[in-house]
């Protein structure tokens, strides 16, 4: 049955064989950031293939603190954030960074992310998922939590 599927992938996946597929899955998987690896690797077709094999992967955060659908809007790969969406990326997920040599803490979410990004389809996602918009970016300084909302960061963006 795994040879049925991974050929059927290759098919989906066009110049890849049946068994390039299988050591693909097998190297990516292996690492501990499985899908923002593949996406820093420029392989969104990987992390696709990962999303059907290791979707409880979705959510993980690197040490430093980036998610998938971060990356995946960084890197410009608008359809893989939808994806990941589709597949179970929390729409609420605080990512949570120390700011080099500061003393506060930025926190952001895939909302953020996503104006930042100017992905209209995927704040449009988020927004049918129902993100909040209250709050998507803000600092935490000795104990002092200063929050950004979505209209207020959307109304920071250029019209470019």
């Amino acid at each position: 049955m795994r040879y049925v599927l991974l050929f059927v992938l290759s098919i989906l996946f066009q110049n890849i064989n049946a068994s390039e597929v299988s050591e693909l899955l097998q190297k990516y998987s292996q690492e501990k950031y499985s899908f923002q690896y593949s996406i820093e690797q420029e392989r969104p077709d990987v992390a696709k293939l990962l999303l059907l094999y290791y979707p409880e992967k979705i959510n993980e955060v690197t040490e430093d603190g980036h998610s998938a659908f971060e990356l995946a809007l960084q890197y410009g790969y608008e359809e893989l954030a939808l994806e990941l969406l589709d597949h179970g990326a929390n729409p609420h997920q605080q990512l949570l960074r120390r700011d080099e040599g500061m003393y506060y803490f930025t926190f952001y979410t895939p909302l953020y992310f996503a104006i930042t990004a100017k992905s209209i389809r995927c704040v449009q996602k988020l927004l049918d998922i129902g993100a909040d918009t209250s709050f998507i970016y803000g600092k935490w300084v000795q104990g002092n939590k200063d929050k950004i909302s979505a209209p207020h960061l959307a109304a920071q963006q250029d019209d470019n």
